[in-house]
């Protein structure tokens, strides 16, 4: 005797093998976007730590009696505030100095004799920081860092070893 299949029989593998598709596009697009979303979360929070432990361990290498100052990058003029911290050595009777400053969303580094001009694009790139400005009064230095996600932070450090900066 035959029996006779019916249509819905017949649809159901195929319902059911459709079904588990979808559930696992759908399982796979969510670990992907979770996946994404734990990386740059990861990225943003290593530029903040890179930046502000590279400034602190900067800033405290420099803290010598006139080896820094803060100012202009272009000026190189000491100042109470400006957007470059600079870290002065002395080399073969030749001023140099090591400028610290944000460049198109980087923080940058550039060494070279002191009263060479130079632009801002010649250092090297450190890492991302959309702002930086440092503040000098007295021994109190400090440093307001905005980085990419709009978020802030300030680093203040007590300088053991005040006085004239190098012309």
């Amino acid at each position: 005797m035959k029996t006779k299949r019916t249509n819905i029989t017949a649809a159901a593998p195929l319902v059911l093998l459709a079904f588990f598709a979808v559930l696992a596009a759908t399982v796979l697009l969510t670990g992907a976007t979770l996946y994404r979303s734990r990386t740059e979360s990861g990225q943003i929070a290593w530029e903040k730590r890179t930046a502000s432990r590279y400034l602190s361990m900067r800033i405290r290498q420099s803290d010598t009696a006139g080896a820094f100052f803060v100012g202009d990058f272009d000026t190189k003029a000491p100042g109470g505030s400006g957007d470059t911290f600079f870290a002065l050595e002395m080399h073969d009777g030749v001023l140099y100095s090591t400028r610290i400053y944000v460049w198109e969303g980087k923080l940058c580094e550039l060494f070279a004799p002191h009263d060479a001009d130079f632009d801002r694009g010649d250092g090297e790139v450190l890492t991302a920081l959309s702002d930086l400005h440092f503040t000098l009064a007295g021994d109190r230095l400090g440093a307001r860092l905005r980085f990419a996600d709009g978020t802030e932070q300030e680093l203040f450090f007590t300088m053991r070893s005040s006085g004239e900066a190098l012309p």
